[in-house]
């Protein structure tokens, strides 16, 4: 016959074995090693269709409206001046899911030294979908709608 302490023995040493193989596998099956970037749009579809006249519709509490113009020839415009969106005129570059703005009236700004990051997560033939401001920002996107010009 075999003693209590045996058995108990026996109970821990299989209890100790499940509580490892539930850690292994859930170690397996945690969260990604490597963090998943948000999906942004390419260069070439934020240059393809960026140009035009976007109407801010997320967050919709803007007032006055924000109205931004992207020309071709790499000028922005905006109707409004705050937090996130430079002075009236600026210069718009595309890179890598990128569009920065840069401000016209600052020689720091030509040099690429300020400006205005949005990290453009879509565009389409009519909505623009960006994450304005600090890229470390947990924020929401903002939303604009093309206008007719």
């Amino acid at each position: 016959m075999r003693s209590p302490n045996h058995s108990r023995r026996r109970c821990e040493i299989l209890l100790a074995i499940l509580a490892a193989s539930l850690l292994a596998v859930g170690c397996r099956h945690g969260a990604p090693s490597k963090p998943i970037p948000h999906p942004h749009a390419s260069e070439a579809e934020i240059r393809a269709k960026i140009v035009g006249t976007w109407r801010l519709v997320q967050p919709s509490s803007a007032s006055p409206p924000v109205t931004v113009r992207f020309s071709s020839d790499g000028s922005y415009e905006c109707s409004v001046t705050r937090a996130g969106f430079p002075r009236p005129r600026a210069r718009w570059v595309a890179s890598e899911g990128f569009v920065r703005l840069f401000d016209t009236t600052d020689t720091n700004s030509a040099l690429g030294i300020q400006g205005w990051l949005w990290h453009v997560w879509r565009v389409g033939d009519q909505e623009l979908e960006v994450l304005i401001g600090d890229i470390s920002a947990a924020g929401p996107s903002s939303t604009f709608k093309r206008c007719e010009d």
